[in-house]
């Protein structure tokens, strides 16, 4: 904390934030770069804004001290409120109180003041320094800064309220979801799908996301799709969406966030995976996480998988759990058609049954050798699919997080026994079927 006046009164972290207050992201283009992204933390007891530079760090953030967006030395200055105003400047709220804090009521020994101690434990003074009547609001305004082109979005019908959620001030992009979701605004529903569906991410998709979620017309396709996009904060939100139903741990599952390459959202990931609610599969996959170095070596994830052991009543693998015995086709078969984490069937087709997401596996064990069908069970992103080399991010989660060993070896078993390939030939399903993954 950096004041620059010596009459900060405090009585406890002394030097640092003790009224900390008003938090809030600048984002807006009427701002200068340097201070995009960076959090406003107001402190009325020091009379300044602090600046924090949020930055990732594995699968969580770190904040460092990034100074002061303004600092006074006017003895009644304490500001309580800052965050980005409709015009992109820095909107400020000055409480305006010589006494901003409960501190212990002070005497003439201790302060040099007679005070007595007032309703809920403030203390008054003789003169009345608490004042409750004056506050002042202030801009701070950038003199390069754009001005917004947007002034209301009061009477803004559909199109324009999906355009504005790529607003680059915050304030109208945050505006625009409110309305649209206040409003049930469900005739904005196709626009907000083909924002999300684009493959472009940023947050227009995010907002997009949740103003389908807002009006309850987030179908699967569409949530699928995020939860595939390139962009990881994308995929967080998608995640985040999630109901904490089977249908929500069906689409979970039907993704690879749970092993995701970006840490913070293989974090979030984790979160969602301790709403769903326990079943012997959930704690089989709980419980093989901390085989993953990874989940341990960072701090963050360490944490949530060792919360996640306790909410779904997981204490790790077993040394019995790691035996395994030969792979069993039949049992294997039954995985493949019944397991909820894995998800086989309802991805891929053998028989003329199943979903059409991934290949149709008639035959693959003759057309692929055994190193290959192992690695796109371990990792489905290390080689795709021949014929869906178009997508960033395989949407089959990682089996070795999800199964048992022996599981796994089961399912091998099985695919190694699909040696007739499909009648037509064809491996690829149709594009029509899965509109979620080719537009």
């Amino acid at each position: 904390m950096h004041p620059n006046t010596p009459n900060v009164r405090m009585v406890d972290q002394f030097g640092g934030y003790t009224a900390a207050a008003g938090h809030a992201f600048m984002v807006s283009d009427a701002l200068p770069a340097r201070l995009q992204g960076k959090a406003l933390v107001t402190e009325p007891t020091a009379k300044l804004i602090g600046i924090m530079d949020v930055q990732r760090d594995g699968g969580g953030y770190k904040a460092s001290d990034g100074f002061n967006l303004l600092a006074s030395t006017d003895e009644w200055m304490s500001p309580i409120f800052a965050d980005v105003g409709p015009d992109g400047a820095i909107w400020l709220i000055d409480f305006y109180s010589f006494i901003i804090q409960h501190n212990p009521t002070p005497n003439t020994n201790s302060a040099g003041i007679k005070a007595t101690t007032g309703p809920g434990g403030a203390y008054k003074t003789e003169n009345d320094l608490r004042d409750q009547i004056h506050g002042r609001i202030y801009r701070a305004v950038w003199k390069d800064g754009s001005s917004s082109s947007i002034k209301s979005l009061a009477k803004a019908k559909s199109p324009e309220l999906v355009t504005a959620l790529d607003s680059a001030n915050q304030f109208w992009s945050l505006t625009a979801q409110r309305l649209i979701v206040d409003n049930k605004m469900t005739d904005a529903a196709p626009a907000l799908k083909k924002r999300v569906r684009s493959g472009t991410g940023g947050k227009g998709a995010i907002h997009a996301l949740w103003s389908l979620e807002g009006i309850g017309a987030l179908d699967k396709d569409t949530h699928q799709k995020a939860l595939l996009d390139k962009d990881p904060a994308l995929r967080r939100n998608a995640i985040r969406a999630l109901p904490a139903n089977e249908s929500g741990r069906q689409l979970f599952f039907s993704s690879p966030v749970i092993q995701d390459s970006d840490l913070l959202t293989r974090q979030v990931a984790f979160v969602k995976l301790a709403e769903f609610p326990t079943i012997p599969e959930i704690k089989t996959v709980v419980a093989q996480l901390p085989r993953t170095a990874v989940n341990t070596n960072d701090a963050f994830l360490n944490d949530t998988v060792t919360l996640l052991g306790r909410i779904h009543g997981v204490t790790g693998v077993g040394t019995d759990e790691v035996k395994v015995a030969a792979g069993d086709p039949k049992r294997g078969a039954e995985l493949f058609s019944t397991s909820p984490t894995a998800a086989c069937a309802s991805c891929h087709t053998v028989g003329g049954k199943g979903g059409a997401v991934g290949p149709i596996l008639d035959g693959i064990a003759v057309r692929s050798d055994k190193g290959y069908i192992l690695e796109s069970l371990m990792d489905p992103n290390a080689k795709l699919a021949k014929g869906f080399e178009e997508l960033t991010i395989s949407p089959m989660p990682p089996l070795g997080v999800l199964l048992k060993e022996q599981e796994l070896a089961d399912i091998l078993a099985y695919l190694h026994t699909l040696t007739t390939p499909p009648k037509d030939g064809i491996t690829v399903p149709p594009k029509s079927k899965t509109p979620n993954l080719y537009e």
